[in-house]
């Protein structure tokens, strides 16, 4: 038993612990490669492969102010790369491949921003959303395969760069543009 006085608590107390996980290989685990219950968690720039189940499992509180960071990180054959439940989360340049079932899976997990990773080649979804995962965004992540629970929600944003030249290669700038997809107008600027 915890002692009254410990400050670790129960699961549903919120613990932040920042604890940072860098620079490291994690393989060949029979459990998670990294599993923990506290906020603060920075894992970043690891090889995470070879575990018997997650690559990386988070679990515990979704409504906290300091979110977990899984940061420029190599997750592959594992069962699951990363598995966050009741989350909220930034996942950011991460290669998530090759894993036995998932690469990303999300279960009621709610606030998760994945900018510019890459899921790939996993078995069964690159991407799964779960049980009431709600207010996800992915921005600039490629995957070729994805599986939204009716009671998750995910928003897809891909950014373009848009450089404007003329005939001598010579940038030009304040002009007015218009983005469209058939007959229906994505974008403008007010001249339109």
């Amino acid at each position: 038993a915890i002692p009254s006085d410990s400050p670790i608590k129960p699961k549903k107390s919120v613990l932040v612990a920042f604890i940072f996980t860098e620079n490291s290989s994690i393989h060949n685990n029979s459990d998670p490669g990294i599993r923990s219950g506290a906020s603060g968690m920075i894992i970043r720039d690891n090889v995470i492969a070879d575990n018997s189940f997650y690559g990386i499992y988070l679990d515990g509180d979704e409504n906290v102010e300091v979110l977990n960071v899984i940061e420029n990180n190599t997750i592959k054959s594992n069962h699951d790369g990363i598995y966050l439940y009741e989350q909220e989360a930034k996942l950011v340049n991460n290669i998530v491949r090759d894993n036995e079932r998932y690469g990303i899976y999300l279960d009621s997990s709610t606030g998760i921003y994945s900018w510019n990773n890459t899921l790939d080649n996993n078995d069964d979804w690159d991407l799964k959303l779960a049980t009431g995962s709600i207010n996800n965004y992915l921005i600039g992540t490629t995957f070729s395969t994805i599986h939204i629970d009716g009671t998750s929600s995910l928003t897809v944003k891909s950014y373009i760069g848009l450089n404007v030249t003329d005939a001598r290669g010579l940038n030009i700038s304040g002009i007015d543009i218009r983005i469209k997809e058939g007959d229906s107008v994505k974008y403008s600027t007010e001249y339109f």
